[in-house]
């Protein structure tokens, strides 16, 4: 008997997201937008299904990391959000309404570039939002840094924490430990903890909770996903 259902239609290694530390607790995105393509071959509906993540370490401190999944609610640029800049509190637009898009009180947040596209010094910082007007999210704290107008196309994302992993000293470069795989871990709250799937709007984000260690060291995670 016949069973209808969407199947991967390609299986491809992403590029290692390497952390440092100058970047110190900086989310960099690991799995980014998987957009369809009704056109390639074989064709793609858009999304992916996270298949494996391997984090390797040269630190010799354990070090630990959160993994979050970042849902793309609004562009920067877009006909319906128009200009937008940040200051060291609050993220701005000309048009559009964030409530609309979703934001509420108490989300977090993250800003990303364009898939592909320089990373601006504002994104990947964590902030938690404390107030929520039609054009104007304010946040917790000063978290940015970097002020000033958003490149069309920067996405602010909001994030559902997945679970935090620690991975041990020199894990996988030592020559004595093994690479730690992080799809199935215990701390991993998913029904099924063998795979992540990802939406078309939705990105995978890793952040060390604390900074690497100084130069040369290094902490590499390795995703592989099934495209759609």
């Amino acid at each position: 008997m016949a069973i209808e259902g969407t199947l991967p239609a390609v299986f491809k290694v992403l590029p290692p997201t390497t952390f440092t530390a100058a970047g110190g607790t900086v989310g960099r995105v690991l799995v980014d937008q998987q957009p369809a393509a009704p056109g390639a071959t074989p064709p793609l509906y858009g999304g992916a299904t996270l298949i494996d993540l391997t984090a390797t370490s040269s630190d010799a401190t354990a070090r630990d990391l959160m993994l979050y999944t970042a849902s793309v609610s609004t562009v920067v640029g877009s006909a319906s959000t128009g200009a937008a800049a940040v200051t060291i509190q609050t993220i701005t637009r000309v048009s559009g309404d964030f409530i609309a898009d979703g934001w509420r009180a108490g989300a977090l947040l993250m800003l990303f570039a364009p898939a592909n596209a320089a990373p601006q010094a504002a994104e990947g910082v964590l902030a938690i939002v404390t107030g929520v007007a039609s054009q104007t999210l304010t946040v917790s704290g000063t978290p940015f840094s970097a002020v000033g107008s958003l490149t069309a196309g920067t996405r602010i994302c909001q994030l559902a924490p997945r679970f935090r992993a620690t991975i041990p000293a020199s894990a996988g470069s030592d020559g004595l430990s093994a690479s730690v795989g992080l799809l199935n871990h215990v701390r991993d709250g998913a029904l099924i903890r063998s795979e992540l799937k990802l939406d078309a709007g939705t990105l995978l984000v890793a952040a060390p909770v604390a900074a690497i260690s100084a130069l040369p060291t290094w902490l590499s995670l390795s995703p592989v996903v099934a495209l759609y």
